[in-house]
C-alpha cells in the first residue's frame, strides 16, 4: 500500500514534462481515385473469401469501406449462423460488443453539447446514490469526472459482480448496476488508464439520471436516428425478433447467451452499413448531410488522450483508441475500437488525417487469421496509395526518438530485477551476460540504458518508477501508457505464511458461460499467497481477512461461498 500510494503523483510528473517527441499529421495526401478505390476492393474481396474458405469456425463476415463522403464498399461474405445456410447481407445484424463503447460515448458527447452534463466536475452531481469500495480513503466517486469515466482512467475495475463477461445473469438492469457497489477501486483516479467496462456504464447512468428515460433511447433519437442507422439497437426484444440476425460462434461454447448485460459498453447490435455511417461521423467532424450531430470540437476531443504521459503516442483517448503510423518524421493518426465475446469479433478503425476508415463485424470469436488483420491490411494499402509510403515499424520509429543517454553503457541495476503483473500480461526483468533486459518467451531481450531508471528496447522505452527507497513500484511504457507493477524479486523478503493462507491454496477454473475456460492455481510460496494463471504470476497482498489484491489493483476474494477474481467466479478443483 506505501509504494502504490506513491505512483500517482509520480505519474503526474511524468505526464507534464515538456514533449519528448514531435508528432506531426500528414494532411496533404490527395484522395484515392476511382481505380485506386476498385483494385482495393478488389483485393479486399478476394483476401476475405480466402480466409473464410480455409476457417472453419467462421461462419461469417461483413465488411465496409467508408470515406468523409459516404460509404464505398459495403458486402457480405459468408453465413448468419453455423448452419450455413442463408446468406450475410450488408443488413444483417451483428453483436458489436465493445465498439458499442464508441457509440454510447458519441451519445454523452452529444448530451455536453445540449448543456446536458459536464465532463469535468465530480459524477456525485449525476449519480448521487452509488459508490464502490476503496482501499484509498473518502468517497471515490467525489474526485471521479464523466472525462475519467469515458478516458479509462476513474480507477473502475472492468466487469461487474452480476452480469458479465463470463456469466451473463443478472435479474435486471438495474440489478446489474447496483451490484457495482459490491465492486474495489483498482487505483486512486487519474493514475493512469486501465480498460473498464464500469466507466462506461456510470457514463450512461449520468446520461440517463439528467434526460430522465432510457440512455437507449436517448441514443437511438440523438444519434441512431440523424445518422439513419436503421439497423442498430440496444434493445433485447427488437434483437431477439429480428429475421436477420447473425449468430455468434465459439467452438468451445454451443449455447451462447443472447442478451448482453452490459448494455452501454457492450450491448448493441447492428449492420455493417450503420457502423460505417458511425465511423463517417466522425471522419466528417461531426457533420451528416451538411448538418452538425455532434461539433467537431466534441470529435476531436474523442481522439485525443486527456492526459498523456511524456512521451506517449498510443493510448485510450475519450470512447476510442487513439493510436499512430508513422511515415518518417511524419504520422498519420488512426482511431478505432474493436469488440468481442458473446461468439462475435468487431472492429472499426479510420484515419482522420487521410478520410477513410474500415468495418469488419464477424460471427466468430475463433479466427485463425484475425479480423484486424484485416482492417489493417487494408488501411495500410490506403496509406501507401495515397502516401507513397509504407508505414515503418515501431523500431524504426524508436531508432529516430531514441534519448541521449546519461550512463555507462554497462550500466545493469539489479535491483530493478522481478517480475512485474499488468492487466493481461508479466514482464521479467533480469540481468544476463552483464547486461540487463527483458525475458520474451524463452529469449532475451537486452536494453540500452539510457539514465539510471529509463532503457530503450529495439521498440520501446520503459521507463522504471521507484519508492524513495530505491525499491521499484512499477515500470511504465510511454508510447502507449502501460504499466505493470512490481511483483516480486530476489531481494522480495519473506512473507508471513499465514496458516489461514492454506484453506485459499488449490486449483480453480473461470468458466464462461458454464464451460471451462481459463485455469488458476493459488499456492504458497517464499511466505507470500500467489495466485497464477494465463502466464501471470501475481503476489498477493492481503487487506482484509481473505481479501487480496494483485500488484496491479485486481481484488481476489476468497471470503465467499465461491472465490472472485476480478468479480468473475472462480471455482475449486482441487486442494
Amino acid at each position: 500500500m506505501r509504494q502504490q500510494s506513491r505512483l500517482l503523483p509520480l505519474l503526474l510528473v511524468l505526464a507534464i514534462l515538456p514533449r519528448a517527441f514531435s508528432q506531426s499529421n500528414l494532411t496533404t495526401a490527395q484522395p484515392l481515385d476511382g481505380k485506386q478505390v476498385r483494385t482495393l476492393i478488389q483485393e479486399s474481396r478476394q483476401k476475405i473469401s480466402s480466409v473464410l474458405g480455409r476457417e472453419l469456425y467462421l461462419p461469417g463476415i461483413a465488411v465496409a469501406l467508408v470515406s468523409r463522403d459516404g460509404i464505398l464498399w459495403a458486402e457480405g461474405f459468408g453465413y448468419r449462423d453455423r448452419s450455413r445456410t442463408t446468406a450475410v447481407d450488408t443488413n444483417t445484424i451483428f453483436g458489436v460488443l465493445s465498439v458499442s463503447k464508441s457509440i454510447t460515448v458519441t451519445g454523452i458527447m452529444i448530451a455536453v453539447q445540449e448543456g446536458l452534463l459536464d465532463l469535468d466536475v465530480p459524477i456525485t452531481k449525476y449519480i448521487p446514490d452509488l459508490t464502490v469500495q476503496t482501499r484509498f480513503g473518502g468517497d471515490p466517486f467525489t474526485g471521479i469526472t464523466l472525462r475519467h469515466l469515458i478516458s479509462m482512467t476513474s480507477g473502475l475495475t472492468h466487469d461487474a459482480p452480476l452480469g458479465n463477461n463470463s456469466d451473463a445473469f443478472s435479474p435486471s438492469y438495474d440489478a446489474h448496476i447496483r451490484s457495482f457497489a459490491q465492486t474495489w477501486m483498482r487505483f486512486r483516479t487519474g493514475e493512469r488508464m486501465e480498460y473498464s467496462g464500469l466507466g462506461t456504464e456510470l457514463a450512461a447512468r449520468c446520461l440517463e439520471n439528467v434526460v430522465h428515460i432510457p440512455f437507449t433511447e436517448y441514443i437511438q433519437e440523438r444519434l441512431f436516428v440523424p445518422l439513419g442507422m436503421k439497423r442498430s439497437t440496444y434493445d433485447v426484444r427488437v434483437i431477439q425478433r429480428d429475421t436477420n440476425r447473425a449468430r455468434g460462434n465459439n467452438k468451445n461454447i454451443p449455447d451462447l447467451p443472447l442478451e448482453i448485460p452490459m448494455l452501454a459498453p457492450a450491448g448493441v447490435y447492428a449492420s455493417v452499413t450503420d457502423i460505417a455511417r458511425f465511423v463517417q461521423l466522425h471522419l466528417d467532424a461531426g457533420r451528416v448531410s451538411g448538418g452538425v450531430v455532434l461539433k467537431s470540437d466534441l470529435i476531436s476531443q474523442m481522439g485525443t488522450i486527456p492526459w498523456p504521459l511524456d512521451g506517449q503516442v498510443s493510448g485510450y483517448g475519450q470512447g476510442l483508441w487513439v493510436r499512430r503510423y508513422h511515415l518518417g518524421t511524419e504520422d498519420v493518426r488512426s482511431c478505432d475500437h474493436g469488440g468481442g465475446g458473446f461468439g462475435f469479433l468487431s472492429h472499426m478503425k479510420w484515419l482522420p488525417d487521410l478520410g477513410y476508415g474500415v468495418v469488419i463485424l464477424t460471427n466468430s470469436s475463433d479466427q485463425e487469421y484475425g479480423h484486424e488483420r484485416i482492417v489493417e491490411d487494408i488501411l495500410l494499402r490506403i496509406i501507401e496509395l495515397q502516401t507513397g509510403r509504407k508505414p515503418g515499424d515501431v523500431a524504426e520509429w524508436m531508432t529516430r526518438h531514441m534519448p541521449a543517454a546519461t550512463v555507462d553503457p554497462a550500466y545493469a541495476p539489479a535491483r530493478l530485477c522481478g517480475r512485474y503483473n499488468g492487466t493481461s500480461d508479466d514482464m521479467i526483468f533480469l540481468i544476463r551476460n552483464g547486461r540487463f533486459g527483458y525475458a520474451s518467451g524463452n529469449a532475451f531481450e537486452p536494453m540500452t540504458p539510457v539514465s539510471r531508471n529509463e532503457f530503450t528496447s529495439k521498440r520501446y522505452l520503459y521507463r522504471f518508477v521507484c519508492g524513495d527507497d530505491g525499491v521499484p513500484i512499477s515500470v511504465v511504457r510511454p508510447y502507449d501508457g502501460s504499466v505493470w507493477f512490481f511483483s516480486e524479486g530476489d531481494g522480495t523478503p519473506r512473507g508471513p505464511e499465514k496458516k489461514e493462507w492454506a484453506s485459499f491454496t488449490g486449483s480453480y477454473v473461470r468458466k464462461r458461460f458454464g464451460v471451462g475456460e481459463r485455469l488458476y492455481n493459488v499456492s504458497v510460496r517464499n511466505g507470500w499467497l500467489h495466485f497464477e494463471g494465463s502466464g501471470q504470476d501475481c503476489r498477493l497482498a492481503e487487506y482484509l481477512p481473505g481479501l487480496f489484491f494483485t500488484p496491479d489493483g485486481e481484488a481476489v476474494d476468497f471470503r465467499g461461498a465461491t472465490a472472485t477474481y476480478r468479480n468473475i467466479k472462480l471455482y475449486r478443483t482441487s486442494r
